[in-house]
């Protein structure tokens, strides 16, 4: 009898998802990249590849986003939701999509900012807001976004309020843009100690203070084109020692602080176009201080004067300072003593004309700082500037001296601070 031996190999049988792109939509690049726009979707569709790498789905009829409505996908960086009607955005709605780097929300219908949804996105870097109906950043509106380097707040156009802590936590922010987002006034932004680039062109911003840029050491560039600035304080510049470019075209100025650009020593470029200039004294130390830092070729960025009648037209850095008549500062003549009780608060005014620039001289000898603790220096239209001292102490006692300094030379005046009390 003959017998045969079978022997049984076996075989291994790996079962290959097959990749699909969803209905009505585009999949290339071995579906790294997956185009949903222009779908009427009114939810994510099914059948994403977890491969994707970038989501399109713009101008689609999105309203809402649920938990987990988007699918597990961990190789996702971009992911572009603009021109939808979203309104609402739920905690959980991206919990699929921790690696994003990119998230576009822009010009949807959200009318506050969905802190707690961003909660998974640890790595998102690009942050587009723009053109919502937000009514008020809140306190925290991004603090768990702690990657986010680049944020788009552009076109607000229903913003009323921005809290003083909406920008915490973003303190690797480089890049801010609230253009034509209906700011009065310059937001607080000291937490954002490492911003490079600001935007702030198009809004309603009236007046720059000394507080606005504090703690802003890497700001290399402010934009402040198109507002409604009439005046910009004393020393309001003091802490942008790495600003190199900063555009202060088509608002209302008629003139600049004396100094104003003297600490920034890193500026390069200037757009001082479209402004009400007052070639007169007033703006002497500008004259002055363009001849010496602009190039040639940049000659009509420095503006042309509006008053007096002779100068009009003339462009400010063609002005001769010889043929303007500036003469040394005078101090009008304030009260020599101030008499207040500990706990009280003290004014001491000091009164020099718009175009010299003020500084105040404590009894030990330091110069008052702007942000100096309890102390704040308000400067007024018709030159008069104010040291205000709150919570005085006996140690507050004592000869307090007012410089005023313009392109000419300075004048001083010293007032007595009296402290009464235990």
């Amino acid at each position: 009898m003959l017998y045969v031996l079978c022997i049984i190999t076996p075989v291994l049988v790996v079962v290959v998802k097959s990749e699909s792109c969803p209905k009505g939509c585009t999949c290339t690049l071995m579906y790294q990249h997956t185009y949903c726009g222009d779908q009427s979707l009114k939810e994510v569709p099914a059948g994403i590849s977890d491969k994707t790498k970038i989501l399109i789905l713009n101008r689609n009829n999105l309203t809402r986003l649920n938990p987990n409505a988007l699918p597990d996908l961990p190789n996702l960086n971009t992911l572009d939701l603009t021109d939808n009607s979203l309104k609402v955005i739920e905690d959980g709605a991206f919990n699929g999509v921790s690696n994003l780097e990119t998230l576009e929300l822009y010009h949807n219908r959200l009318t506050a900012v969905p802190s707690s949804a961003f909660k998974p996105l640890k790595n998102l870097q690009e942050l587009g807001l723009g053109a919502n109906p937000i009514v008020c950043l809140d306190s925290y509106a991004f603090s768990y976004l702690s990657s986010l380097r680049m944020l788009e707040l552009k076109d607000l156009k229903a913003l009323r309020g921005v809290s003083k802590n909406a920008f915490y936590g973003l303190t690797g922010l480089v890049y801010l843009s609230m253009v034509s987002s209906n700011l009065r006034t310059v937001p607080y932004l000291q937490h954002l100690t490492g911003l490079e680039e600001l935007d702030l062109s198009r809004n309603s911003i009236t007046v720059l203070t000394a507080e606005n840029f504090e703690s802003l050491p890497k700001l290399k560039r402010l934009l402040l084109t198109s507002n409604q600035l009439t005046g910009v304080e004393q020393d309001s510049f003091d802490d942008l020692k790495a600003l190199t470019d900063v555009n202060l075209s088509y608002n209302n100025l008629t003139r600049l602080p004396y100094g104003l650009f003297g600490k920034m020593t890193s500026l390069q470029e200037f757009d001082l176009r479209g402004n009400l200039w007052n070639c007169s004294c007033e703006v002497m130390w500008l004259v002055q201080w363009m001849r010496g830092n602009m190039r040639s070729d940049t000659r009509e960025l420095c503006g042309k004067c509006v008053n007096p009648k002779s100068e009009r037209g003339k462009f400010l850095c063609d002005i001769v300072p010889e043929e303007i008549n500036c003469s040394v500062p005078r101090i009008a003549k304030p009260v020599d003593t101030v008499n207040v009780s500990v706990g009280d608060s003290a004014a001491l005014k000091c009164k020099a004309g718009q175009e010299t620039a003020i500084s105040w001289i404590t009894p030990n000898g330091t110069t008052i700082r702007h942000g100096s603790f309890r102390v704040k220096v308000k400067v007024y239209n018709d030159g008069t500037n104010t040291l205000n001292i709150t919570r005085v102490t006996l140690t507050d006692a004592g000869v307090y001296r007012c410089v005023a300094k313009n392109t000419v030379g300075s004048d001083s005046y010293a007032t007595i601070l009296n402290v009464t009390g235990s």
